[in-house]
């Protein structure tokens, strides 16, 4: 992620904006922004976002066009992450939890019959829960 100053005014995200414009997820450092969303050909304020509220979440995980337009209110300073960075940190996420399942697959003697790509299939369907100590079901 890095910085990125917004005056106050600005707009950051665009309504139906959607590709290289909708490819950003915002989370506020500093400052206020007003989130505005057309009804009726009248932009109406439905959220406003301060420090530690994120946005632009939608379009960067699902790559659909922006569901607002997002105008700095005041002074503001957001961190930006891109979506080639999210889907890197995903990926890699997700790797690393099939992973530990498949090296605790491997750990399971009465499954080393098993072929890598029948334990896989295992890790796909791998769920895991938690239970408190005594109860019969999961938290």
């Amino acid at each position: 992620m890095w910085e990125r100053a917004v005056p106050a005014g600005e707009i950051l995200i665009q309504e139906g904006d959607f590709g290289a414009a909708a490819s950003e997820l915002y989370v506020v450092k500093e400052g206020k922004f007003e989130v505005l969303q057309k009804r009726q050909g009248v932009n109406f304020r439905v959220n406003l976002k301060e420090r530690g509220d994120c946005f632009g979440e939608v379009s960067l995980m699902y790559s659909c066009p922006r569901t607002a337009t997002v105008a700095a209110t005041t002074d503001a300073v957001v961190w930006v992450l891109d979506r080639d960075t999210f889907r890197f940190y995903v990926r890699d996420a997700a790797e690393t939890q099939v992973s530990a399942v498949e090296l605790f697959l491997n750990s399971v003697p009465i499954l080393n019959p098993l072929s890598r790509e029948e334990k896989l299939r295992l890790v796909d369907a791998f769920e895991q829960r938690s239970y408190t100590p005594g109860s019969e079901g999961p938290m």
